[in-house]
Order: structure tokens, then C-alpha cells, then sequence
């Protein structure tokens, strides 16, 4: 194996009222200044005060990014029950409309307001985001034009927003369908060198387009502070497990393809259309439908892709020690459905009552974490 490919995860959670499930706040103390729940987690504030982010901080292995993030879960949850609240994991809320909520009082959030106005205000969606070390620039560039053509099917194993303001959308994904209305999101377009990413970098600084680096949002991007590839394209997802298997996968292909690279043996990056197109059949259908081959022009059922995704990081699997977490989950999903479809089928059993959809995604958020998480 040529490096670690060491992890850092980052799951956004929603907080809520724990008697009527709505939308409800982080305290606020006009700074962007995290909160330290003891025990060594920390809760970063984001644009809405109702978000909350905890990261893994650096890990080995997809196995110590779980434990870390338990523990968070757990200590969350503690947290939350003193004060009447609780939390969820998904890639929306339900329900709960944007227009009732609130955007928390620090500069850089005040700015980013100021500048995308109820663009912004409308962006009421949770992701996962997966950052995998890749210290060379360079390499990490040629991974990522060619890392693209994987991002539909994250996204399809991840679909956990099927309702917007309390409508079932016909969407996986409607996480996508609103993030994609903010700038410079979505399919990030091929890149040929380090040189040419920082250039198309330092032309949107030298425009004021951007402040930085961070400003830019896409699917997938070289992070702006940190040495890793950073995968963008997932819905925040309510089981732990799930969200495991999603990470040890992205891990894997980052891997697979370094390792194909060196072999000279890495495929040609795919059209930012084609992508495209495969993206919006996940949001779409998440794993209910097929995703396109294009290298061989034909359609692949969601059994198929994940068998093809299994056999091609298969070597990758057993460098990082990951197997066990990643062929058992991603079958589960496929077995078991991802959470909007299970989000859906309680939606369709219980008559349609959105209170029954939030108890469900509440369970499965403190699904497996252990011991308090209940």
C-alpha cells in the first residue's frame, strides 16, 4: 500500500425539539466558537443554529473513525436530553420548514447570508463528508478527475432525504436537489495538473469570487487547509453502520485508484456530463433504479454496481483492513434499503404521518452505538 489514506469523517446532525420534533436551536453567543461537551467531543456551530457538526478528528483505519464517532453520538444525545432536546441524522428534516429557522449570529455565517440570501437561508440539508489523506497534490488531483465517476454511487447508497417541508419530493436525495442551487457545487470538471486546479483557484481569488479555497462546495474537492480529498456527495445518514460502509468504500476507491495509477493502468476520467447524468438518476431512484456504464454503454441494476464496486476495490478491502465493515454494509443497504426508502415505507404504513418518519429516524440514529444511547 503506497500511504495510509488516514480518515477524518464529519457528520452534520439536525437538532430538534424532543416533544414536537421541530427544528430547534443551538445556543448562540454571537461567535463561530465550537462547544465543548466534555470527554473530548466538540460540537462545531454551522450556518443554521439548528446544525451541528462533529468530526472524527484523524483516524487509521474506518474502525477507529466508528468508535470515535459513537462516542460523540452518545455524548450528543446525553447532552440533548438535559435540555429538552434530541438529535437526528438524516440528509433533511421531515417537516420543518426553513423559513422558521435561524441563521447563527458569527461573521463568517453573517457573510455567507449576505452573499447568497435565501439561497442560503433555503440550504436546510446535512451531509457526510469523508476526507481521505492524499499528501501529494499532484496524485491527489489525478485521483480526483477519475474518483468522480464513483460519486453517483455514494450518493445512491446514501439517499436519505426523501421529504421537503413536509412533502414526500419523488426524490432519494432532495438534499441534492437544494444544495445544487448554491455556487460552485456538484461535479467538480476534470483536472489535468496540481497547476491547473490552482490556477482555477487563484482566478476566482483574484476575481472575489471567493475569500478561499473552502468556498468552493463541489461533490468532491482538494480541501482547502488540509492534505486529503474531501467526498462531499452523501446524505447525512441515520445508522452509524451505514455511514461506515459508505466511508470504508470512499477510502477504498481513493486507494484503488492510487494504486492504479502507479501501475499506469488508472481509467480515463468520465465527462463531468456523463457524471452528471449518473448523479441524477441516484438522487432520483437512489437504489431503487440502475446507474449507467458508460465504458460499456449499458444499464447496471443496484445489485450489479455494488458487486462491480466490490470486485474493483477488492484488493484495496484487505490492504485497509476494512472488509468486514464495507461488503457486509453495503449488501445490508441493498438487502434492507437506504434510509429514504425505509423513511418512505413508514411514511406509507403509518398513513402518512410525519411524526411516525422522525420517531424512525430518531431510533436508527442511536441505532448500534451502545451502552446510554437510548
Amino acid at each position: 500500500m503506497r500511504q495510509p489514506y488516514t480518515l477524518g469523517v464529519e457528520e452534520e446532525y439536525q437538532l430538534i425539539d424532543a416533544s414536537t420534533g421541530e427544528l430547534t436551536d443551538l445556543p448562540q453567543d454571537g461567535t463561530s466558537n465550537p462547544i465543548d461537551l466534555g470527554d473530548g467531543v466538540t460540537l462545531k456551530r454551522e450556518f443554521h443554529t439548528c446544525a451541528v457538526e462533529v468530526d472524527s478528528d484523524i483516524c487509521t483505519d474506518v474502525g477507529q473513525v466508528r468508535i470515535r464517532l459513537a462516542h460523540s453520538r452518545r455524548a450528543l444525545n446525553a447532552w440533548c436530553q438535559e435540555r429538552g432536546q434530541a438529535f437526528i441524522a438524516a440528509g433533511t428534516h421531515p417537516y420543518s420548514d426553513w423559513k422558521q429557522t435561524n441563521i447563527t449570529d458569527a461573521g463568517r455565517y453573517l457573510e455567507l447570508v449576505d452573499t447568497l440570501q435565501d439561497v442560503g437561508r433555503g440550504n436546510l440539508v446535512f451531509g457526510l463528508h469523508v476526507h481521505v489523506a492524499v499528501p501529494d497534490r499532484e496524485r491527489a488531483v489525478h485521483i480526483l478527475s477519475r474518483a468522480r465517476a464513483h460519486l453517483p454511487h455514494l450518493l445512491a447508497l446514501s439517499c436519505s432525504s426523501p421529504f421537503w417541508l413536509g412533502r414526500e419530493t419523488g426524490m432519494m436525495s432532495s438534499r441534492t436537489a437544494v444544495f445544487s442551487r448554491i455556487p460552485r457545487t456538484g461535479i467538480p470538471p476534470k483536472f489535468e495538473s496540481k497547476a491547473a486546479y490552482r490556477a482555477y483557484v487563484t482566478q476566482l481569488e483574484r476575481t472575489g469570487c471567493i475569500e478561499d479555497a473552502t468556498r468552493i462546495w463541489w461533490d468532491l474537492r482538494l480541501h482547502g487547509k488540509f492534505p486529503t480529498l474531501e467526498f462531499r456527495v452523501c446524505d447525512m445518514m441515520p445508522r452509524l453502520d451505514d455511514a461506515m460502509a459508505l466511508v470504508g468504500l470512499t477510502q477504498a476507491i481513493v486507494a484503488t485508484l492510487d494504486r492504479l495509477l502507479d501501475e499506469d493502468r488508472a481509467p480515463e476520467p468520465l465527462r463531468r456530463a456523463l457524471v452528471e447524468e449518473n448523479k441524477w438518476r441516484a438522487a432520483r431512484f437512489g437504489m431503487r433504479g440502475p446507474l449507467c456504464d458508460f465504458d460499456h454503454e449499458l444499464e447496471r441494476q443496484p445489485d450489479e454496481f455494488i458487486e462491480d464496486l466490490l470486485s474493483y476495490v477488492d484488493e484495496a478491502l484487505d490492504e485497509l483492513g476494512s472488509r468486514e465493515v464495507v461488503e457486509p454494509g453495503l449488501r445490508r443497504i441493498l438487502a434492507e434499503g437506504t434510509s429514504s426508502e425505509r423513511q418512505l415505507a413508514v411514511h406509507q404504513k403509518s398513513a402518512g404521518d410525519m411524526s411516525a418518519v422522525l420517531d424512525s429516524l430518531r431510533a436508527e440514529t442511536l441505532e448500534g452505538l451502545g451502552e446510554g444511547a437510548e
